[in-house]
């Protein structure tokens, strides 16, 4: 999904939405480590 899309879903402006995406990938990362974190990425492409 881009971030015109969760936008639109969401109600909410472009950078509301990249500041929460950041937030969520960084406590995703704080809590299943960096490298389990980097699969999770790699996977999705």
């Amino acid at each position: 999904m881009d971030y015109a899309a969760i936008c639109e879903v969401m109600g909410i402006n472009y950078q509301s939405a990249r500041n929460l995406i950041s937030t969520a990938l960084k406590s995703l990362k704080d809590i299943i480590g960096s490298n389990a974190m980097a699969l999770l990425l790699l996977l999705q492409f």
